[in-house]
């Protein structure tokens, strides 16, 4: 099921780099594609009652309220981040009180102000970000340190960055940490300023993606 998802992902981003390059409409088969996305197979499972993976077209998993107070680490793969963050499904991720950990993968991510839009979801200390053309921006990180104060653990495709690591050349975020009621654990407890062997201390270990143990699944097979 999964590398039929992938597939119609590949057909869904080449219609819309074919639309944001303004191919569009001078390729007669993207017209007869229309609007619709082309990811119309989708898979969703959870993982000892912890862990949910979404891929695909599966986002109404997201209005089960039974996952609302046991889900603490959701992945999204092969979904288009202006679904993700529309109206409607937001105001259910909204629902997840324990989400700590967001793993975002192929979702066709390309602006700051789409990302912006998860900022509403302030149980998150963790975001994962891979395979996302956001990617290639030079301001992410400072993008993503100023505007998600309640994000202490960043991942990309590309590095690892822990909030403090940027205390040890911003001493604007050093302030604001001190004198709000906003307070970073391994920071606030000795209101010292990190040296720069204490970078690797605080780095977290790496992500690996654990054994299936029990859990249940469901899919939606392509119509």
């Amino acid at each position: 099921m999964i590398k039929i998802i992938q597939k119609e992902w590949d057909r869904e981003t080449e219609r819309l780099d074919a639309k944001k390059n303004g191919q569009y409409a001078k390729n007669p088969q993207c017209k007869n594609y229309g609007d619709k996305s082309l990811v119309q197979s989708g898979h969703a499972e959870i993982e000892s009652n912890r862990i949910l993976y979404i891929y695909g077209n599966a986002l109404e998993v997201l209005a089960r309220s039974e996952f609302y107070d046991v889900v603490e680490e959701m992945h999204l793969t092969y979904v288009r981040f202006d679904l993700i963050v529309y109206h409607p499904n937001l105001d259910k991720l909204r629902k997840f009180t324990k989400l700590k950990k967001l793993v975002l993968s192929h979702n066709f991510l390309n602006s700051f102000i789409l990302l912006s839009k998860i900022e509403c979801i302030h149980s998150l200390d963790q975001l994962y970000i891979y395979d996302n053309e956001v990617l290639n921006t030079r301001t992410l990180k400072s993008f993503i340190v100023y505007r998600f104060q309640h994000i202490n653990e960043v991942r990309t495709s590309q590095s690892l960055f822990p909030r403090i690591l940027f205390y040890a050349f911003d001493p604007i975020l050093i302030l604001f940490y001190i004198y709000s009621s906003m307070e970073l654990p391994s920071l606030s407890k000795t209101r010292r300023w990190p040296s720069n062997s204490s970078n690797s201390s605080t780095r977290s270990s790496q992500y690996k993606t654990s054994s299936r143990g029990s859990h249940q699944a469901c899919s939606r097979p392509t119509q």
